[in-house]
């Protein structure tokens, strides 16, 4: 089984239990995350990355063994989008030339 979650979401595994006989219920369950023995199901999800847990259980009288495999991957949390920059109003904005000089006097007719 596999699942993905963003970093800073809560993973809660599913957990194991055994399901078989009365007689059968003394089984030890061993758990492993990313290879190493761990008692619980708890994984950081503050960082990004790939997580293996695996449970397994084997009957001291038969050897058999059972397990689960699950994985996890914690990804980076969504990127939104860039904000749309707004164009300026050119009505309230500041010409892009505003130290233009206009030649003539008041009151003149002509050319500038």
């Amino acid at each position: 089984m596999a699942s993905t979650i963003e970093i800073g979401d809560t993973y809660n595994d599913l957990g194991a239990r055994i399901v078989a006989p009365e007689s059968d219920l003394n089984l030890g369950i061993v758990i492993l995350l990313n290879g190493a023995t761990t008692t619980a199901f708890s994984i950081d999800t503050t960082t990004p990355g790939e997580h293996t847990l695996l449970c397994t259980v084997t009957s001291p009288t038969t050897d058999l063994t059972g397990g689960i495999t699950r994985s996890v991957t914690i990804s980076p949390a969504k990127q939104l989008p860039a904000p749309v920059e707004e164009h300026p109003n050119p009505f309230t904005s500041q010409p892009a030339n505003d130290n233009l000089l206009l030649q003539g006097e008041v009151g003149q007719r002509g050319s500038w």
